[in-house]
């Protein structure tokens, strides 16, 4: 970094984050230098996103996806971590020597440099924060391990493309049944549609296999809502179809397709 090559110097800061895993022994120094070294690549190089963690790592719910965000957002996780190190590098030394009972004067030196460490690292740390957005500032005022999962499930929610995000449970079988409804109501209150798509699901689909049933199941489902209110359909039970108008329903149809 110090001999003017950037691309090197990245290279060389990423392997040795994945290599050492108890980086606070470099001191907050070393995550103040990622962070200049990524902003110099943005300004120089024009390099856009950064990886600021892989998948696997504490935060990151998918082991085989890594974390990457825009280079901004991961200069200022970089000098929150710096600042963080620091600090808790100068809790313990405080702490070693309040236990060893050193005189002040043997670590004056010292600390005074941690605490211009920390001085700067929270001045360039609020600098690169200018630049964001107000929910990723408010996710890095509550620390770097939190901002790193937050920016994980972000990325989730709004950046990857829609087929890659996680989906819920029977995620595309309320899909199809959805599309199934509409073809017979192409509006219907929220909570009718629910209230639909918890029906047991056969008995669902062999509604929608006659026209006749799933709008008299529909409608009954809009009755109560207009009569009783939202919070009383949502605990409404209508009776499942007895063997008898399953087969009737069978014979109607059977009827219709001669």
């Amino acid at each position: 970094f110090r001999a003017n090559n950037v691309k090197k110097a990245a290279k060389d800061v990423k392997a040795a984050t994945y290599m050492c895993k108890d980086v606070i022994a470099f001191g907050g120094a070393f995550h103040y230098e990622r962070a200049l070294c990524c902003d110099r690549l943005l300004v120089e190089e024009n390099i856009t996103r950064t990886e600021i963690a892989q998948g696997g790592e504490e935060g990151i719910g998918h082991e085989n996806d890594n974390l990457v965000v825009e280079s901004q957002v991961a200069c200022a996780l970089f000098a929150k971590r710096a600042l963080e190190t620091e600090e808790a590098l100068s809790l313990k030394e405080k702490e070693e020597e309040e236990d060893n009972e050193k005189t002040p004067s043997s670590s004056m030196s010292f600390s005074t440099t941690r605490a211009r460490a920390i001085q700067i690292y929270q001045s360039y740390s609020d600098k690169m924060q200018a630049r964001l957005t107000d929910p990723v500032k408010a996710a890095l005022r509550k620390g770097s391990v939190f901002a790193l999962t937050f920016l994980d499930k972000d990325k989730w929610e709004n950046e990857v493309p829609e087929y890659m995000r996680p989906k819920p449970k029977y995620f595309y079988y309320y899909e199809w049944m959805k599309d199934r409804i509409k073809e017979y109501y192409p509006e219907l209150p929220q909570c009718v549609l629910d209230k639909l798509l918890s029906l047991d699901g056969a008995e669902l689909d062999l509604l929608l296999q006659h026209p006749q049933a799933i709008r008299g199941q529909t409608e009954e489902f809009l009755q109560v809502l207009d009569e009783k209110g939202e919070k009383f359909l949502e605990t409404y039970k209508t009776p499942q179809l007895s063997w008898e108008e399953v087969q009737a329903l069978r014979v109607s149809e059977a009827k219709k397709k001669k």
